[in-house]
């Protein structure tokens, strides 16, 4: 779930720097979500930080909590090498996402 008054606080109020934003992060988010899901099949937990680490960035910029919690978990499969576990956060982390870009969406479609 995005908290909607600290991103209108952060973008000033400007959808069309919303949808700037949003447009960077689709144009990133197949890259991160192949990287990781390789890394996690590969078992390279540099590959799987790298990314995990990027994508909850890009999440955390649009204050969403909920996804950058199980990206942090993931972030430290390379530590644990807990790989099972990674896998199914990863799985939650890429069927929540088409919500959270629906509700980007929302959002520069009507206002904060």
């Amino acid at each position: 779930m995005i908290h909607v008054k600290k991103l209108e606080e952060l973008v000033s109020g400007d959808r069309d720097l919303l949808a700037s934003l949003v447009e960077l992060f689709d144009a990133d988010l197949p890259s991160l979500l192949l990287k990781i899901e390789s890394g996690l099949k590969n078992e390279s937990f540099e590959d799987v930080q790298y990314a995990a680490h990027r994508l909850k960035g890009q999440l955390r910029n649009f204050f969403e909590d909920e996804l950058t919690v199980k990206l942090e978990a993931i972030e430290s499969f390379g530590k644990n090498t807990d790989r099972k576990r990674a896998e199914a956060l990863f799985a939650e982390v890429r069927d929540g996402l088409p919500e959270v870009r629906k509700e980007l969406e929302q959002i520069i479609q009507k206002g904060f």
